[in-house]
């Protein structure tokens, strides 16, 4: 995991002269792990969400993210950044009814909810392995009523995403289990702001 000359990752974070690999392909292309025979699947395959998971399962303090020291693992390179461009692009698709914003509590990207009112709830951008259940959703939120999108669904269904976290309630409710907030890998509350 952690041998940039070995594969994955030297295939992974491979320069050429079409430029870096990581800088091109957020999720899979044909350059790394889509093929012919996983076409069925490309729309789902992620190198960098494997590595993470792969990482979280060998490095048990890993937090994908949650942690200042995990930026310098490379599928965690630009992630802020993806989520924040996913978040405007998501606002784009409902003109008027959400904007991108960044969420002060946490300083993640997250999507408000615009009303007659002005603004309304938050739905929070947050990754895919992270928790939003219980203490880990309450640090995340710090302390807010607000929402939670996680960017594999962003990027993939985005208006069925976006659906999906406005009709499943606030964060800390007993509605149950939704695509968008169960079945996360670590349960290790977040660091509110952390880069």
């Amino acid at each position: 995991m952690d041998d940039f000359h070995a594969w994955p990752l030297v295939d992974l974070l491979s320069v050429s002269e079409e430029g870096a690999h990581a800088a091109r392909c957020q999720t899979s292309c044909y350059r790394c792990i889509q093929r012919f025979g996983n076409r069925r699947y490309h729309g789902l395959l992620d190198w960098r969400l494997g590595i993470a998971y792969l990482r979280a399962m060998v490095m048990p303090g890993y937090t994908c993210g949650l942690s200042q020291y995990d930026g310098r693992f490379p599928e965690m390179a630009g992630w802020r950044e993806h989520a924040t461009a996913l978040a405007e692009t998501a606002a784009r698709m409902r003109p008027g009814a959400l904007i991108a914003s960044i969420h002060a509590p946490s300083g993640l990207p997250c999507l408000l909810e615009q009303g007659r009112s002005g603004p309304g709830s938050a739905i929070v951008v947050v990754h895919p392995l992270w928790s939003t259940q219980g203490d880990a959703g309450l640090a995340l939120a710090g302390g807010e009523d607000v929402r939670f999108i996680d960017t594999f669904e962003l990027e993939r269904r985005p208006l069925r995403a976006l659906e999906m976290a406005r009709g499943v309630g606030r964060q800390g409710n007993d509605e149950g289990p939704t695509p968008s907030n169960t079945c996360r890998h670590h349960d290790t509350p977040a660091l509110p702001g952390a880069r």
